[in-house]
């Protein structure tokens, strides 16, 4: 969803335009975020997970961070331990890389964006099944824009496993 309004927000003395909160919210209410689901921030750099999540907390106001990690270790138990639908995921953590990471955990029910400072992993980031890519500094239009294609694939998701566990959904569906 894009707004031709834009309004301003202060992230360290930047203005930063955002597409608007009420028409962003809309989107963010229509999925079925469980507590544990909710995304996770994994990224070396402390700075880069603090504006990260106030940009997340700021612009999409319904989603709550449960997880930061600013290792690769750490990263991984934040994954076991919250399962998140959703990960923003830095590429070079401490000597690995975000790649790395993502072979150590199950990614089948997870959307990754990579927001990183390198344009030169984006061709291994799509052929790793990425969901999106974001350049540091992040351009928070780029942030909503890859937040919203996750959401519409985990709301795709959850539709798809509500019809396996229940067919009927399925076949009401097809009578209508």
């Amino acid at each position: 969803v894009k707004s031709s309004k834009k309004f301003p927000i202060s992230c360290s003395g930047l203005n930063i335009p955002y597409i608007r909160r009420d028409v962003f919210s809309i989107i963010i209410n229509e999925c079925n975020f469980d507590s544990e689901n909710f995304p996770i921030i994994i990224d070396d750099e402390k700075i880069n997970i603090n504006l990260l999540s106030k940009l997340i907390n700021r612009c999409c106001p319904d989603i709550e961070i449960v997880a930061t990690a600013s290792n690769f270790e750490n990263g991984i138990e934040a994954i076991l331990q919250h399962k998140p639908a959703l990960l923003y995921l830095d590429i070079e953590i401490h000597g690995k890389t975000g790649f790395d990471l993502l072979k150590c955990v199950d990614t089948s029910n997870m959307c990754v964006i990579m927001v990183t400072g390198y344009e030169k992993y984006a061709i291994q980031a799509i052929k790793s099944g990425v969901s999106d890519y974001i350049l540091k500094p992040v351009q928070i239009n780029d942030l909503i824009e890859a937040t919203n294609k996750c959401i519409a694939q985990i709301q795709q998701k959850l539709a798809q496993n509500q019809v396996k566990e229940d067919p009927t959904l399925y076949t009401d569906f097809i009578s209508i």
